[in-house]
């Protein structure tokens, strides 16, 4: 995790928790939808087995609107603004730092096949 992320989801404020929230659904959405486009264009899994990242690359999109919904009701000051978007640039960050670690997992595995 990155610093701030566990203080923030446990101890945090609401305003800092709902934009880490809003981070991950805004950015998951299009992430899933690449990777529903790319299982579905393959057929390496099912339908069946696609289907959650079908689901999210719609319902994210929601889930991202109510949030920023949320966070426009409650951040009422410039600082709760800039802590807003604070949390917003760290929850971007760790998605982005997890999605990263899994195409260097696959890339390692790729470029080091594992002998029989």
């Amino acid at each position: 995790m990155l610093p701030n992320q566990e203080f923030i989801c446990f101890n945090g404020l609401q305003h800092q928790a709902l934009a880490l929230l809003f981070s991950f659904e805004s950015l998951f959405k299009p992430a899933c939808e690449l990777i529903a486009q790319g299982f579905h264009k393959s057929q390496v899994l099912s339908k069946e087995s696609v289907v959650f990242f079908d689901i999210h690359a719609v319902a994210d999109a929601d889930h991202a609107s109510q949030l920023q919904e949320a966070l426009a009701k409650i951040v009422t000051s410039s600082e709760e603004w800039e802590e807003t978007l604070l949390s917003v640039r760290q929850g971007a960050k760790l998605l982005y730092e997890f999605f990263d670690s899994i195409a260097s997992f696959y890339s390692q595995k790729q470029a080091s096949p594992a002998t029989e």
